[in-house]
C-alpha cells in the first residue's frame, strides 16, 4: 500500500489532524468501507476531542466507531 498505519498514528498522535483527515480521505475514496481507515478517523476525532473539550468531534468520533463496530470486514485486532 501507498500509506503506512504508523505514520497516522504519528501525525494523530502530534495533533496534526488535518493532516491524518487527508491521508484517511485518500484511503477512503479509495476503499469507502476501510475499517482500519475509519477507526483512523475515529481515534484522531477522539483525541482532538478531547483537547478542544468537544461534544461535536466527540459525535464524529463516535460516529466513526460505530462504523468500524458495524462493518464486517473489521479485523479482530482493531478491538484490542
Amino acid at each position: 500500500m501507498w500509506w503506512k498505519w504508523p505514520s497516522y498514528e504519528l501525525i494523530t498522535f502530534q495533533h496534526q489532524y488535518m493532516q491524518a483527515f487527508e491521508l484517511f480521505d485518500r484511503v477512503l475514496t479509495a476503499n469507502p468501507n476501510s475499517p482500519r481507515a475509519h477507526y483512523g478517523c475515529a481515534r484522531a476525532y477522539d483525541i482532538e476531542s478531547d483537547l478542544e473539550r468537544s461534544n461535536a468531534l466527540l459525535e464524529k468520533a463516535i460516529f466513526e466507531y460505530e462504523r468500524v463496530i458495524n462493518n464486517d470486514d473489521t479485523p479482530d485486532a482493531l478491538y484490542r
